[in-house]
């Protein structure tokens, strides 16, 4: 027996939205999978009903702020950080590469709410992309020796429990710490948040989370039939 759920599929190229419709459609879940091709379509859409998901190609957000926060994921050619941060502020369920997984899309159907699941792939851009344009440059001056051992800690991925269990201090004190760095480091409330999400083990999810969709991601991508087969320009900085 099908489900209820609504899905909404916007791509402009019909070869990957068929294969798009293809793998929502396989869902018990899935009531039926509406699919539009432009910007223009979309908007009829959500002025005529509610979706319980919204799929929609990066290249066709005109504005952001009209799609329903909590129910829409963003699929990208490319990582753009510009994009990448409107899709989390703005409530996107998910920010995923073109070639993610079935498995890895059809996770956006149950995550939990205000949960936000990254593509790996996009996490390891970003984190090389921060880097390479010295936005974390540490200057002896500019922090303490204790803020620079935790400021190293939380770049490799260490939530704050585990740096303070390794380093003998409460959790509230790696806080305390955690914020002083972001001061004085310069970071905006955007850049801050960027590297929170990509520090995913401070979260409520799982730990293994991304760890498994790493490893479904590099056995898998959509094809146009909607099937498993084996397997630019990057965005602007935020200020």
């Amino acid at each position: 027996m099908r489900g209820e759920k609504h899905v909404l599929i916007v791509e402009s190229h019909e070869t990957y939205r068929k294969g798009l419709q293809a793998v929502f459609a396989e869902e018990l879940d899935i009531a039926r999978v509406h699919e539009v091709a432009t910007s223009k379509e979309l908007k009829s859409q959500l002025e005529s009903q509610t979706f319980d998901l919204i799929v929609i190609s990066q290249e066709l957000i005109t504005d952001i702020t009209i799609l329903p926060a909590g129910d829409f994921v963003v699929l990208a050619p490319v990582p753009d950080l510009t994009h990448f941060i409107a899709a989390c502020t703005h409530g996107a369920r998910a920010y995923l590469l073109k070639d993610a997984s079935s498995s890895l899309l059809l996770q956006t159907l149950y995550l939990a709410q205000g949960a936000f699941l990254t593509d790996p792939a996009v996490s390891a851009w970003i984190m090389e992309y921060l880097s390479r344009h010295m936005l974390f440059s540490i200057s002896d001056e500019v922090l303490t020796p204790r803020e620079r051992e935790i400021f190293h800690l939380l770049w490799n991925g260490f939530s704050k429990q585990e740096i303070a269990r390794q380093l003998n201090l409460s959790v509230s004190t790696i806080k305390v710490h955690t914020s002083n760095i972001y001061e004085k480091l310069g970071l905006n409330r955007y850049q801050a948040k960027i590297l929170s999400l990509l520090n995913n083990k401070d979260t409520n999810e799982s730990p293994s989370l991304f760890q498994e969709n790493q490893r479904e991601r590099s056995k898998f991508s959509i094809t146009s039939q909607g099937k498993e087969c084996e397997g630019g320009e990057k965005g602007p900085l935020l200020t």
